[in-house]
């Protein structure tokens, strides 16, 4: 639920055009993180940081808006 909420407040050009794949993704991300994070294989990446805080960064990495240019600009 959390994760369908978590989707569902995106703005649409930062979930894509498939709600359900993008909960999937969300869900996959999650579960993925988790298990790195409990086998002890993200210690060396995290380098001390707060775990949610980590994963709030890399939720947000992903699904953040889709960057536009312009003609002439980059």
């Amino acid at each position: 639920r959390a994760l369908r909420a978590g989707v569902a407040g995106l703005r649409p050009d930062s979930r894509g055009e498939d709600d359900r794949l993008a909960g999937v993704a969300a869900w996959s991300l999650a579960h993925g993180f988790a298990t790195l994070l409990l086998s002890g294989n993200l210690a060396g990446a995290l380098e001390g940081r707060d775990p949610e805080e980590a994963f709030r960064t890399i939720g947000a990495l992903i699904f953040a808006p889709e960057k536009t240019t312009t003609a002439g600009g980059p």
